[in-house]
């Protein structure tokens, strides 16, 4: 039952995203602009890309916390990176169905699924070599 209803709220949740608001009792909330932003930031870094390193602009505060990594992000609030463990082969893991780990709780609770289609040579690049190797593909 629990699946059943993740995978519910998943499919809500790509709605939302591709529709680009949601309502709120009588309100509409547009989140077109944020999704189309996150969407075309996305990159896709290839293991022979040069990476360029930035000038450090303050300090950097690494937590570790007993909290989704949704609730951490909102705690923290501004620039907050996360490190999510995620499907090599699937975007968003298995949230459209159900499936209840860390990747899918983020995919479940933002705009991420989308963002992770914008990067589709990385599912392609990992389900024609489906050996269980690392890869520095990220």
């Amino acid at each position: 039952m629990i699946a059943k209803g993740c995978g519910l709220v998943a499919r809500d949740t790509v709605s939302i995203a591709e529709r680009g608001s949601y309502r709120v009792g009588t309100g509409e909330v547009d989140v077109r602009a944020d999704v189309a932003h996150a969407v075309t930031g996305t990159r896709l870094y290839a293991p022979d890309d040069p990476l360029v390193v930035p000038k450090p602009v303050g300090d950097t505060r690494i937590d570790v916390t007993n909290e989704s990594t949704l609730a951490a992000t909102r705690r923290l609030g501004g620039d907050v990176a996360c490190l999510v463990f995620a499907s090599a082969r699937n975007p968003g893991g298995g949230f459209l169905n159900g499936a209840q780990a860390q990747e899918e709780s983020v995919a479940r609770g933002s705009a991420l699924y989308p963002c992770l289609l914008a990067a589709s040579d990385f599912y392609a690049h990992h389900r024609a070599h489906p050996e269980l190797t690392y890869s520095d593909r990220v």
